[in-house]
């Protein structure tokens, strides 16, 4: 009686931990990715104001360093007059900036100004050098405002400094003697520290990236996507700029400055009363395709639950325009200006359609014995399968897909364009549908960018594709009626995805 208790209470146990692993939890693949995004957002406000904290320690000792204070009373107060004492005074100046360097590299530069704020000297002697900061081009800085500011130890916060030709943040000290403020010590930072946290991509995939604005809602730091220089340069209006001023913190799904739909979540980044918007975004589409991968079976009968049912064909069949370029079965061809691309007798092929908009655009007719249709296992069987039969031979397979991106990608895009491509695949089957959109997937090809025409009850496809449009014409051939499809009419897989993001799979 004890033997069969305790294996009914294993039996029970048993069934609980299989219902568990089968069971389904809903999950808000949007609010995961808010979380993912938030750690890394809160790491690089810790890591940034630490590295603040640390330089602001480095600019405090320098109204406290023997060696500077020295040489700012000795270049304040003194005109080499003849040859020896400027031999004296170079050999001063030399061993300066050798301290500098030692002590005080992390820095990009070193200005001693008088009260009056007249630069008398800096260790990179560009064009402030013996300028005036209350007069002159240099008056409407962040620094020379700052100075007339206030005499106290304070941030500048970044703003373009004409003399480095790029954007500069100051620590600025005030020198004092006998109590009284005699001049400034002010210790130049470029943006390459602060670079160095923000473009540290590790955690953020392929798209994802985090970056400063300042108040004036200007980028401060470095561009993931843009190879030109972006601090300072690229103008932040988002939805997230609109906000920010009010909230201290926030997660939303907008458009990016580049126009590209992201999850984006901010915080204020304050230090010494300069205040900066700290964002972390990643792409939509990186996250749908992230989601599709984990499990392609379940989105993809959501997606083809609903195939697309034409329009009946008006006048007969579809036109193909003079002369076209027909792609016969297991071919591809390039779009020529000023002629179609075709290819008919689509049943239990694939057609594959790749545009870059008024550039070019690819026709593929992919056969069943393509590697997108079949695990390589599976495609082994199938093809001694076929062999047995006498249909083929071992080895008649193909990538037709990989040769044409391998064409693209080589020859026609760099990789930052792959994004613009648009792919549209037309069958009346799903047998490859999968292989091929994780295919896409793998290249950086986004579920956005691909649109999927299936239409079960037909028998074939025909495929027109003008040059360089990315709007392409399916005409279908059922057993009694044909009807006609258009890209542009169906909504693509990205649009399609999304509704599903939260539910249990």
């Amino acid at each position: 009686m004890r033997f069969i208790s305790i294996l009914a209470a294993g039996l029970l146990f048993f069934g609980w931990l299989l219902s568990g692993c089968v069971s389904t939890t809903e999950v808000d693949i949007h609010q995961i990715t808010f979380e993912r995004l938030e750690k890394i957002r809160s790491d690089k406000k810790a890591a940034i104001l630490f590295e603040l904290v640390r330089l602001r320690k480095k600019a405090d000792q320098a109204p406290r360093d023997p060696t500077l204070m020295d040489e700012f009373f000795r270049l304040r107060d003194q005109t080499p007059a003849n040859h020896s004492q400027r031999s004296k005074a170079l050999a001063a100046i030399t061993a300066l900036d050798q301290h500098f360097v030692a002590e005080y590299g992390v820095f990009y530069d070193l200005l001693f100004i008088r009260k009056d704020g007249f630069v008398f000297h800096s260790i990179r002697m560009e064009s402030d050098f013996r300028s005036n900061l209350f007069h002159g081009p240099l008056s409407a800085t962040h620094l020379a405002r700052a100075l007339r500011k206030s005499p106290q130890p304070r941030f500048v916060d970044y703003d373009y400094y004409g003399p480095s030709a790029e954007a500069a943040a100051f620590f600025l000290n005030p020198v004092l003697h006998q109590n009284q403020v005699v001049g400034w010590m002010a210790l130049q930072l470029d943006i390459h520290p602060i670079n160095r946290i923000m473009t540290d991509y590790g955690e953020l995939g392929q798209t994802g990236e985090s970056y400063l604005a300042n108040d004036q809602n200007w980028m401060l730091t470095q561009s993931r996507f843009y190879p030109h220089e972006t601090s300072l340069q690229q103008r932040i209006e988002t939805r997230v700029t609109e906000v920010a001023p009010q909230q201290n913190s926030g997660q939303m799904v907008i458009e990016d400055y580049r126009r590209v739909r992201v999850l984006s979540v901010f915080e204020k980044v304050v230090f010494e009363g300069v205040s900066w918007v700290l964002i972390v975004e990643m792409d939509e589409d990186e996250i749908l395709a992230e989601q599709f991968l984990q499990n392609p079976d379940f989105y993809l009968s959501k997606i083809l639950e609903k195939p697309d049912p034409g329009e009946p064909l008006a006048d007969g069949r579809l036109s193909v325009g003079k002369s076209p370029v027909r792609v016969d079965v297991n071919e591809f061809a390039r779009g020529k200006p000023g002629r179609h691309l075709l290819t008919r007798g689509v049943a239990t092929c694939t057609g594959v359609v790749i545009t870059y908009p008024d550039q070019f655009s690819y026709l593929g007719h992919i056969y069943p014995l393509d590697t997108a249709y079949h695990s390589p296992w599976k495609l082994l069987v199938t093809e001694m399968g076929l062999w047995w039969r006498g249909v083929a031979q071992p080895g008649n397979t193909n990538d037709l897909l990989g040769l044409i991106l391998h064409r693209i990608t080589q020859f026609e895009i760099p990789k930052s364009k792959i994004r613009d491509l648009k792919v549209v695949l037309v069958a009346v089957h799903t047998e490859s549908f999968k292989g091929i959109v994780q295919r896409l997937l793998a290249e950086g090809i986004y579920l956005s960018q691909i649109t999927i025409l299936h239409a079960p009850k037909m028998r074939h496809a025909n495929i027109v594709v003008e040059s360089a449009n990315p709007v392409i014409a399916v005409e279908w051939e059922g057993e009694e009626e044909g009807a006609l499809s258009r890209s542009n009419r169906s909504r693509n897989l990205g649009e399609m995805v999304t509704p599903f993001l939260s539910r249990g799979v």
